[in-house]
């Protein structure tokens, strides 16, 4: 008895695991057509949606990162199009829109992330992950309030991704100092 009784409630958390996911991926779409975009690939599964999560958070604690603020959204979002259009031999990778919480990962075409996602940045509060688990990379676009003020914080981890991130550190603000697990500006702050 007390093993059916854990099969029901197994199976009720993943019921409802599924539905919030579900229900993530329909506000997500609608929040992307309300502002005349598209966020178009194939929807992770729970299992796989865990997976990725795993993964990325693993590369999370990365020494070799390149932390890098942002003051000026637009001049983020023109020179990660730049950036991003100089990558060759990536065709997938997979996309996880944090502004909502239980959204699933997405995986897209690499091309969609300056098509799509790079200019949703004007209007996601959050941000969103980029990562490859073949090439064990991410990008982190991390959108936040500074002030007042929106900037934006770029994490590159990872080899894969060591084409962006030359590109990064030669046309973007000084990269950020990790000192003991944390982030420092450069001028100490």
């Amino acid at each position: 008895m007390e093993a059916f009784v854990s099969d029901i409630s197994e199976r009720a958390a993943v019921a409802r695991r599924k539905w919030k996911s579900d229900k993530a991926r329909v506000t997500l779409l609608s929040a992307f057509a309300t502002h005349n975009q598209q966020l178009s690939g194939e929807w992770c599964d729970l299992e796989e949606t865990a997976e990725l999560s795993q993964g990325a958070a693993r590369l999370g604690g990365s020494s070799s990162r390149l932390i890098q603020r942002w003051p000026e959204e637009r001049s983020f979002i023109e020179t990660a199009s730049s950036c991003m259009a100089i990558v060759t031999g990536v065709e997938h990778i997979y996309v996880l829109v944090m502004d909502i919480s239980s959204a699933p990962w997405v995986r897209v075409e690499f091309d969609l992330i300056a098509s799509e996602l790079l200019p949703a940045v004007e209007w996601l509060s959050d941000g969103f992950i980029a990562f490859d688990p073949i090439l064990d990379s991410l990008i982190s676009v991390d959108v936040e309030g500074d002030g007042g003020a929106r900037v934006v914080e770029t994490t590159i981890i990872g080899d894969g991704f060591s084409s962006i991130r030359s590109c990064f550190e030669e046309l973007g603000p000084p990269a950020l100092h990790i000192v003991e697990r944390e982030v420092r500006h450069p001028n100490g702050e």
